[in-house]
């Protein structure tokens, strides 16, 4: 390849261009991929017994509005979101106190209504790897979720310990992740 006739202005212009398409397919790589990824930077007491929306402090990021901290425990699909989307959840929640072998668990639930409506989309009980970290917590990964514009969810935790136990409220450890699959 001969670099005869190139000059400064043209090495800027093939600089250009090429920052150009970089920044075209990391903004092309962004819009795959929507959702948030929520934190929680204050403790929540839990009560037995009772099943608990978490409710979230702040957000890490927020493509498209999923989350509005006047509602702090819920999730809202934007309206924009084409037909066949599918919305998958990754949360983590730590305790102050281990649940012990008591029923343990953390359910993502959609379209809550005045009824409570139940239909939730994976849970967890206690896990060995949250464990290992903290006094208690969970840890849950659903499956993919079809969805629609408008359709809420939450994250809920109940236990049968007998005592209110308490999130600890870090944002390292207590986090949702919601991510919308666009397909592929």
């Amino acid at each position: 390849m001969s670099t005869t006739g190139l000059t400064s202005s043209t090495s800027l212009e093939f600089d250009g261009l090429r920052m150009a398409i970089e920044r075209l397919f990391h903004a092309l790589e962004e819009r795959r991929y929507r959702g948030c990824m929520l934190v929680k930077n204050a403790p929540q007491a839990l009560t037995t017994g009772v099943a608990h929306a978490i409710s979230w402090t702040s957000a890490k990021y927020d493509t498209d509005g999923f989350w509005d901290i006047s509602d702090p425990a819920l999730i809202k699909v934007p309206p924009d979101v084409p037909a066949g989307a599918l919305l998958e959840f990754r949360a983590q929640i730590s305790l102050d106190s281990d649940p012990g072998a008591e029923f343990s668990r953390l359910e993502i639930l959609k379209n809550i209504s005045g009824t409570f409506t139940w239909q939730y989309y994976g849970y967890s009980v206690r896990d060995s790897y949250v464990q290992s970290l903290f006094a208690g917590g969970g840890i849950l990964v659903s499956d993919l979720i079809p969805v629609s514009p408008g359709d809420e969810f939450r994250l809920d935790y109940r236990h049968s310990k007998g005592s209110t136990i308490n999130v600890v409220g870090s944002t390292v450890q207590d986090h949702l992740t919601a991510r919308l699959h666009l397909g592929p």
